[in-house]
């Protein structure tokens, strides 16, 4: 699983960081959800089972790195949070609105 490689390497990142330097850099963080928000879109825009979209929504515990995480942009703050609060019918809903609005501005932009 894809994901699953990106967790390890956000992890092996993270442990270096701290053991090297001491530190934890937010963005780090952030990188976790930025990985896991794009798996759960694909997983939705393809219109796969909806089983494989919460297995993958269950690969790590997010909410033990939602308070290091500092977003610009209010949808993944939004997206971060419905994660931290275990609310896997809303994320699944919030990402097939992005995937009907951006299929529409597609369509839009072609014509």
């Amino acid at each position: 699983n894809k994901l699953d490689q990106l967790i390890v390497v956000r992890e092996y990142e993270e442990k270096f960081l701290r053991d090297k330097y001491n530190c934890v850099i937010p963005e780090m963080y952030n990188e976790y959800f930025y990985d896991l928000h794009g798996m759960l879109f694909t997983i939705v825009h393809k219109r796969l089972a909806y089983n494989i979209f919460l297995e993958n929504l269950t690969k790590k515990e997010y909410s033990e790195i939602y308070d290091y995480t500092k977003f610009g942009r209010k949808y993944y703050k939004y997206f971060a949070w419905l994660v931290y609060k275990n609310k896997g019918r809303q994320i699944y809903l919030l990402l097939k609105l992005r995937s009907i609005i951006l299929k529409n501005i597609s369509i839009l932009k072609r014509n």
